[in-house]
C-alpha cells in the first residue's frame, strides 16, 4: 500500500488509477482530485512538507474517537 500524499489515504498501488511520476519515483492517488492537486503543486506534496503540517492537526478515525470517548479523553472540559 501507498499512501496518497495529498490526504494521506491509503491506496493500492496494483489498483491506482491515479498516479504521477516525479523525479522517478511514482506517487499514487484515491482520486483525481488528489492527482490534481499533486500535479499543481508538485514540491509541496513531494517533498512530505503536506503531509507533515497535516499529521498532528488530522482527526483520529472513527473507531479511535469512539474509543477516546469512552475513557473520557478528547472531550472538552468546561470551567466550573
Amino acid at each position: 500500500m501507498a499512501t496518497d500524499p495529498v490526504c494521506g489515504m491509503q491506496v493500492d498501488e496494483r489498483s491506482a488509477s491515479h498516479k504521477s511520476e516525479h523525479q522517478g519515483k511514482t506517487h499514487y492517488f484515491c482520486s483525481a482530485n488528489c492527482k490534481t492537486q499533486f500535479d499543481q503543486n508538485t514540491q509541496r506534496y513531494a517533498s512530505g512538507q503536506q503531509q507533515q503540517q497535516r499529521g498532528p492537526q488530522q482527526q483520529p478515525p472513527q473507531q479511535e474517537r469512539g474509543q477516546q470517548q469512552q475513557r473520557g479523553e478528547g472531550q472538552r472540559k468546561t470551567g466550573t
